[in-house]
């Protein structure tokens, strides 16, 4: 997919709001690749960047397509920005392991030696992002050590990225809205989602749009919990 705008985007840029659709693989990758943390992208291990869109990126369209929005370009179709979520989170790490890590290559499914460093630590990233891939069945468990009681409250979760040329303008809180008015649709309570604790202009995005603090985590990677009923 050629991910820059074509000269009918140009003339005419307004993108719109729509659901995702497969061929939107190839730009969610860019994006997620532009967004992401600044640890991941500073990352001199390719891997870092590869594991990552595995766990915050590739799965949710796989897994829950039905509840994944992005912004596209008129012309060309090309996504600018997404809006990632899921339901259940539960339900998303079971049929993460049972479904979803069988399509990812042998290498990322051997399990890891039983004495692998698996802390996260600026250089040891790809091993912390691997095995927690290979324990998605224990991401429910893990929120609830560091947050207890959220899941229950608040069972969906969600990640959003614009592309930095388009921030601003307003489609976040457009993609918001597509993703949330689904999900309540379908009578889910809440909404949780995770965020880097430095990440300022994040955080008052999520305020702006009506989610609020529901805990500092205690994982070691210095995020923050904030939560949105429905």
């Amino acid at each position: 997919m050629n991910l820059k705008a074509s000269q009918s985007d140009e003339e005419d840029p307004t993108p719109e709001i729509r659901p995702f659709h497969p061929t939107d693989t190839t730009a969610l990758d860019h994006i997620f690749r532009i967004t992401a943390d600044t640890a991941l992208r500073i990352s001199p291990d390719p891997r870092t960047l590869l594991y990552g869109s595995y766990i915050w990126c590739h799965p949710y369209p796989f897994l829950s397509p039905s509840h994944c929005f992005v912004v596209a370009l008129p012309s060309s179709g090309n996504a600018v920005g997404y809006i990632l979520s899921t339901p259940s989170t539960t339900s998303f790490s079971k049929h993460y392991t049972s479904s979803y890590l069988p399509t990812l290559s042998p290498s990322i499914q051997q399990p890891l030696p039983p004495d692998t460093d698996t802390a996260w630590r600026p250089d040891n990233l790809p091993n912390a992002l691997l095995s927690k891939i290979q324990h998605a069945d224990d991401w429910p468990a893990q929120i609830e050590r560091e947050v207890p009681g959220v899941l229950e409250r608040y069972p969906a979760h969600l990640h959003i990225d614009v592309l930095p040329e388009w921030q601003g303008q307003g489609w976040g809180t457009r993609l918001m809205e597509a993703c949330l008015r689904r999900l309540k649709a379908e009578g889910v309570r809440g909404v949780h989602l995770q965020m880097v604790e430095g990440n300022v202009a994040a955080r008052k995005f999520y305020l702006a749009v009506g989610f609020r603090m529901w805990a500092a985590e205690g994982s070691g990677m210095g995020e923050w919990c904030m939560v949105k009923d429905l």
